[in-house]
């Protein structure tokens, strides 16, 4: 049984009706249950819905996305789906960076993401690199490590940089979580 609430006390109230058009969330959400196999709690699918929420123009609303949730909930696994979803669906090409308070945990996130890639046959075909030396791991989608092809890597941050456990995902150049 799934107790709690699917939207957060604090939010930033949506702009728009949360819709197909309006936010990428639902394709997101649509390749981790049909590609990966992943079945999302709700309030990961609305956490989705609402990080991927799209202006009229294209860009992403948001550059920043905050989530507190309690230890051994789930945040690691709505990172590497939407950083999956990004190198594969919504921008291959582009670099996707995950990093967290730690090397060790941003690693582990990265070995996930390894392991979800390599589980897909279609999508384990994708796969150009798996780098696995310590402190440089990189998972590289596409025809060479150029910029043609899709990267995730994952770096800790420095240290006394930050307490707590958050994770971040960057885009090519744009933060989003």
């Amino acid at each position: 049984m799934i107790y709690g609430h699917e939207r957060p006390r604090i939010v930033t109230p949506e702009q728009v009706d949360l819709t197909p058009e309006t936010t990428l969330g639902f394709d997101c959400i649509a390749f981790a249950l049909h590609v990966l196999g992943v079945t999302l709690n709700p309030w990961q699918e609305y956490f989705i819905k609402r990080a991927l929420e799209i202006l009229p123009d294209g860009r992403f609303r948001y550059r920043t996305m905050l989530l507190l949730v309690a230890r051994q909930n789930g945040k690691s696994l709505v990172m590497t789906v939407v950083a999956l979803y990004m190198m594969i669906v919504s921008a291959p090409g582009e670099l996707v960076l995950g990093t967290a308070q730690d090397l060790n945990t941003s690693e582990g996130t990265w070995s996930d993401a390894v392991d979800m890639v390599e589980d897909v046959p279609a999508l384990e075909r994708k796969i150009d690199t798996v780098v696995k030396t310590n402190g440089k791991k990189a998972l590289v989608l596409g025809a060479s490590p150029s910029r043609e092809g899709a990267y995730l890597g994952g770096i800790g941050r420095a240290s006394g940089g930050g307490g707590g456990g958050g994770q971040m995902i960057t885009y090519s150049q744009h933060q989003y979580m």
